[in-house]
């Protein structure tokens, strides 16, 4: 079975810090190496199913990604791979790649952070 992912592109948010997209119904995948220079991603309250760090050169400061659909968090391959923050309630069984400083999860979660 294809798995479709939708990604968000638009090249002229290149330069892009902080991102609020949160509560737009919003599905598929989120690839933050779209935007390197984005620390911050606000997007609760969506039907995300994934968010990919890609190569994301700086370590990111929150991503607040409650209430969303995701199974897949997945910072392998970034130079840094570090979120200082990560709110993500509400996302049960998702597994995380990446080192996370501070943050909420669900129990059922699982994270890898020496991958």
């Amino acid at each position: 079975m294809n798995k479709k992912y939708v990604t968000f592109n638009y090249n002229n948010l290149y330069h892009l810090n902080k991102l609020y997209i949160n509560n737009n119904m919003l599905e598929g995948r989120f690839d933050m190496s779209l935007y390197p220079a984005l620390g911050s991603l606000y997007c609760p309250d969506n039907k995300l199913s994934e968010i990919y760090g890609g190569v994301v050169e700086e370590e990111i400061s929150l991503i607040h990604c409650e209430n969303n659909q995701l199974k897949l968090i997945d910072f392998r391959g970034t130079k840094n791979g570090c979120i200082l923050g990560l709110l993500c309630k509400n996302n049960p069984n998702v597994v995380i790649y990446a080192t996370v400083e501070d943050g909420t999860w669900d129990s059922s979660a699982k994270i890898y952070e020496n991958y």
